[in-house]
């Protein structure tokens, strides 16, 4: 029987599936006899293979076996597998390793089959006992890969054997670089970000384009087409890094799905399944990431995530629902030089929630929402973005070569809301209030076709897709405009394999629309050159100059000119456009490990409703104004890609790997958009440059795996003569690459290869920002990161990032990076079999009781009973945000604004509590803490935008001091029972004392006669608990206790200053406000009763 394959060719699919799916036709040895077969599984090896992904331990399975192993591509995907070492049979080790995974295979000589158990039984075999299928060979791929969020592993095969330019990022390699996705997507090469220290959003560059759309960006295959005109990008992406289980790159033209409307490429974001938790025995199970770190304010994050999968309709597994929140805080940091990089924090609140339904292995439905929400002050205002993120995916795939169909939709809300901010150097209110809003929704149909005609293969991609942009906003989104496009079409993509040939031809068919009406006002006519004889200066005016001036003609002389803007008087546009966009590839493989490729590529972009319908005014006291330019062409681009793959195992060791993957690009642009602005930006627009501006440069990925260890290269060389625009502070325009920049990666797998331990170099020569009005300068930084996995349950990572504190500005960025900063944090989940495995400890006796072990409760013992009490040592850190602060005296420094600060220290904590434990295993309590300790804030001062002094408008400081004077709480606790581990979970009510004093003085610190200086606020605070943790058995009645915990107490109002002035104290009545957040992490012992 004939699969779904073709013949002698290769399947791959670019976009999410990008880690499993491809796949690549496997040839087995005919004819195997039976005594081959039966001396192969008798045969005794030493197998090594760390628990990992069953896909990656498949690879390292060939290796050491000898054996060509070909796989179901689908059925392996998210699949892990335990660890298999020692001296054993072929049949023996992969036996261990399937366990659990409800596949089977067969051996036929030196190639083995592995599949659903229903798939091998209704495929017996052919002719010569083989079985065919749609498959990947993972014969020879990279070995020592670890499990997800290890330190580091090598990309996926997929990667190397793929002709185009795509990469990935995994988790590991984000945690590896401290959750820093801009670090992370950095270390890719052709691949860089504009940061912001003040945006926690993501802004990807992809061979020096970015903004406006040109690199598509995706979350789960969602578009994130939320755009901003102001200063830096016109667009961010907004995700949580800790929900992220990969990134998923595509440099240049996309031919198939998503590629409507992209001009450099796409980032896709992939988010948390159930396969990331529950392993594949598992019906239900919870994880718990936590992170801490930081240089100068702590960070901290904390990741619950949980599934469970239920049989549907007879299909074991069939179903699954899984879902995670995320809460982070992110404090400012201190640069290389110590100083303060102020607004760098943010609060993030996400969370995911995702069903799969599958009732037979021919339909298939994924249903997911992700959400997000982040507090920042950015553009001199608080902002507070939500991005809602909804997706609807359907696939059908029957047992026939010419269907294999995926159905998607999507909506997408981002929402940005702007407040007036105290915090800043610089107050202003022209904004507060802003909200602005892009509502996006899009689906795309791809079906897929095979067929063999006798040595050849050809494989169809076809569909269509089309998304639509609703961008709103009040009446103070001012320079970003109300409109809506849509960008829709149909492609094709055929495969045909002969040989060692593959011909890849593409056409795509792009209708783009743009409805929106308007007016651009009173446009001058002419504008003024006016020549300062005197003082040898040439300025040019929209204003008619002065009489004093046009008659003055010894020191003047002035020219009238007609002034050429874009548009003038009314439009009202609801236009539809197309575009054909090729792309054909040729690919050879004149070696087994060897793969060549040539690309041809045509892409293009259309303009957005902001460059569009660009309009209004810059407003807080900067004279300029924006004009809309509807005759606006999008943008086209030409490019040729010449690359090359290598995938190589076995070079100086059987168990080595090499990976390389290069590539040359040349991209040419017409239409490219700019900003123009006139004379020194007094009215602005966007415009297409004149002539073509080119693109070039060079990429190389490497890595050598050798098990033991590993060392990993990416190198770019980029060149750009793009033209830029006026600028204003960026308006979406993207800034230059960096001329070099290469990231150097290399370490070692110790104890089993459970520990790595890696450094990393990161080396960037100077970048241009906008305009050419900045350039940063070239840097070395260096990092150290770790790992250890004692299970596939338990995960324990640190780093250093900048590491030799170099004070930099990173390229693509106008703020100083962090200096030296430490991260670490531990995953674990919780489901069957223990964190660390079975290992003997000595006994204690006496008090303490004796020791106990992960076996004891085999025989129904219960650790987890009656009355207990404990203490604790930890760190608390609180926030909070003061504001609404109104004495009666009006000439007070506070009024109506906002002042977020922090307050940090160590503590102790005494509990007392009681639990009962269920056959089940349930653990059902109750416990009360007291906690005390030196958490507190000596003095920080900000800035503050104040009313006072008889309405005068005043800078001032303010110095604030803050202290926790003791915490309590009352909680219910809810475990169950692993052995000697207790995962539980904790809420319940809170009671904090804080108090808070605030002393002000003028910019030139000297205090204000006859107002008061410090206004002071203590208080019992009420609120609520959750958090979590977990608890190990030492003995029978010591155990060792780690939990976070999180209090909010809620915003306190109140009616009571004591305020003193001029040496005198006293009390006066008046408002205030304090929101108030606090988290807890403690480690400590408990004694059992």
């Amino acid at each position: 029987m004939v699969g779904k394959n073709c013949h002698g060719g290769a399947r791959r699919r670019l976009g999410a599936a990008l880690l499993l799916s491809t796949a690549l036709v496997s040839v087995l040895p005919a004819g195997p006899v039976l005594a081959q077969q039966a001396a192969t599984a008798q045969e005794q090896r030493n197998f090594d293979i760390p628990a990992q992904q069953l896909s990656t331990a498949l690879v390292l399975y060939g290796r050491q076996a000898g054996l060509q192993v070909s796989v179901d591509a689908a059925a392996v995907r998210g699949v892990a597998a335990p660890e298999v070492r020692g001296r054993l049979t072929s049949g023996a080790a992969l036996e261990r390793l399937l366990e659990g995974s409800g596949l089977a295979y067969r051996l036929n000589g030196r190639a083995v089959v592995i599949a659903g158990r229903g798939t091998l039984a209704a495929n017996p075999t052919d002719g010569a006992g083989a079985v065919v299928l749609e498959t990947i060979d993972v014969t020879g791929g990279t070995g020592g890969a670890g499990l997800r969020g290890s330190a580091w592993q090598p990309s996926p095969d997929e990667i190397y054997e793929t002709p185009a330019s795509v990469a990935n990022i995994d988790a590991g390699t984000i945690t590896s670089h401290g959750h820093n996705l801009n670090n992370a997507v950095r270390s890719v090469a052709g691949v860089y970000s504009w940061e912001n220290a003040a945006q926690p959003g993501m802004a990807v560059n992809i061979r020096g384009l970015e903004g406006m759309g040109r690199v598509t960006s995706t979350i789960d295959g969602v578009r994130q087409n939320y755009r901003f005109t102001g200063h830096g990008p016109a667009g961010y992406t907004y995700v949580e890094p800790s929900l992220i289980s990969g990134v998923d790159i595509t440099k240049g033209a996309i031919a198939t799905a998503g590629g409507a409307g992209t001009l450099a490429g796409a980032v896709n974001y992939r988010t948390l399944t159930v396969d990331d938790v529950l392993l594949p025995h598992e019906k239900a199970a919870a994880q718990i990431t936590a992170t801490f770190g930081g240089n100068k304010n702590d960070d901290m994050s904390i990741t619950k995530a949980g599934g469970v999968r239920f049989d549907l309709a007879g299909n074991e597994n069939g179903g699954s629902v899984f879902g995670a929140v995320n809460l982070t805080s992110v404090g400012n940091y201190e640069d290389g030089d110590g100083t303060l990089v102020n607004n760098s924090w943010r609060d993030v609140k996400s969370g995911l929630l995702k069903v799969s339904l599958s009732p037979n292995d021919e339909h298939r439905l994924d249903l997911g929402g992700v959400f997000y929400t982040t507090d920042f002050v950015a553009n001199f205002y608080g902002q507070t973005v939500t991005n809602k993120t909804f997706t609807a995916k359907y696939a059908y795939t029957p047992d026939s070569n010419l269907i294999d169909l995926r159905v998607n939709g999507y909506l997408n809300r981002t929402q940005s809301e702007w407040k007036a901010n105290p915090g800043s150097s610089i107050v202003v209110t022209t904004y507060d209030g802003r909200v602005m809003t892009t509502d996006s929704l899009g689906f795309d149909v791809t079906n897929t076709s095979r067929w063999d005609f006798d040595g050849y293969g050809l494989k169809l991609d076809y569909g269509v897709e089309y998304y639509r942009d609703d961008f709103s906003g009040n009446s103070k989104a001012d320079a970003n405009p109300d409109g809506v496009s849509g960008v829709g079409g149909g492609f094709v993509q055929g495969t045909l394999s002969a040989g060692m040939f593959e011909f890849i031809p593409a056409l795509r068919y792009d209708i783009y629309t743009m409805d929106s009406s308007g007016t651009t006002g009173n446009v001058p006519e002419n504008y003024w050159t006016i020549q300062d004889h005197l003082t040898g200066s040439t300025r040019d005016t929209l204003t008619r100059p002065s009489n004093a001036i046009l008659n003055n003609t010894t020191r003047y002389t002035v020219t009238e000119t007609p002034f050429d803007a874009p548009w003038r008087g009314d439009f009202d546009i609801d236009e539809a456009k197309f575009k054909l966009s090729p792309k054909v590839t040729l690919a050879a493989k004149p070696l087994e490990w060897l793969q060549v490729y040539g690309t041809y590529e045509e892409s293009f972009r259309a303009p957005t409703v902001n460059e569009m319908f660009f309009g209004g005014s810059h407003g807080s006291g900067v004279n300029a104004s924006f004009l809309p330019n509807p005759a606006l062409r999008p943008e086209e681009a030409k490019g040729w890609e010449f690359g090359a793959n290598i995938l190589r195992n076995g070079i100086f060791t059987p168990d080595d790997a090499l990976r390389l993957k290069t590539a040359w690009y040349q991209k040419d642009i017409k239409n490219f958009i700019i900003s123009h602005c006139f004379g020194s930006g007094s009215m602005c627009w966007f415009e297409n440059a004149p002539g073509t501006s080119r693109l070039r440069g060079v990429e190389v990925d490497a890595s050598y795996d050798i098990g033991w260890g590993f060392a990993g290269l990416t190198y770019a060389r980029n060149r750009s003569d793009l033209e830029f625009g006026y600028g204003i502070g960026g308006m979406g325009e993207p800034s230059r690459l960096p001329d070099d920049y290469m990231t150097l990666t290399a370490g070692v797998r110790l104890l089993d290869r459970k520990l790595t331990l890696g450094a990393r170099m990161n080396d960037v020569a100077k970048g241009t920002l906008v305009q050419d009005s900045w350039e940063t300068s070239a840097y070395t930084t260096y990092d150290l990161f770790m790992n250890y996995q004692p299970s596939d349950r338990l995960n324990l990572f640190a780093n250093v990032t900048n590491l030799t504190n170099v004070n930099y500005m990173p390229a693509m960025s106008q703020d100083a990076a962090p200096g030296r900063r430490i991260f670490g944090g531990a995953t674990v989940k919780l489901g069957e079999g223990p964190l660390f495995g079975q290992f003997e400890r000595p006994v204690l006796g006496g008090v303490f009781g004796n020791t106990v072990h992960d076996y004891d409760t085999a025989n129904g013992r219960k650790l987890w009973n009656g009355p207990h009490v404990g203490i604790a040592a930890g760190y608390s850190w609180a926030e909070a945000n003061t504001d609404r602060i109104v004495p009666p005296d009006t000439r007070s420094p506070l009024v109506g604004f906002i002042i977020p600060f922090d307050t940090r220290g160590y503590s102790g904590k005494l509990s007392a509590g009681y639990d009962h434990q269920f056959d089940s295993g349930l653990v059902l309590g109750a416990d009360a803490g007291f906690s005390f300790g030196d958490v507190s804030l000596g003095q920080t001062t900000v800035w503050t935008g104040v009313l006072c002094c008889g309405g005068v408008d005043r800078r001032r400081y303010a110095d604030i001091s803050s202290r926790l004077e003791w915490s309590s709480a009352l909680r219910g606790r809810a475990g169950y029972s692993m052995g000697t581990y207790l995962p539980f979970l904790t809420a319940g009510v809170t009671w904090a004392s804080y108090s808070h004093s605030f002393e002000f003085s003028d910019a030139s610190a000297v205090t204000v006669p006859g107002v008061p200086n410090i206004e002071h606020d203590g208080t019992t605070y009420v609120g609520w608990t959750i958090g979590a943790g977990l608890e190990k058995a030492i003995t029978e009645k010591l155990s060792l206790r780690g939990e976070y915990s999180y209090s909010d107490y809620g915003k306190k109002s109140g009616y009571a200053f004591r305020q003193t002035s001029n040496g005198s104290t006293y009390d006066v009545d008046g408002e205030y406000g304090i929101d108030l957040r606090q988290h807890d992490f403690k480690v400590g012992l408990s004694y059992r009763f």
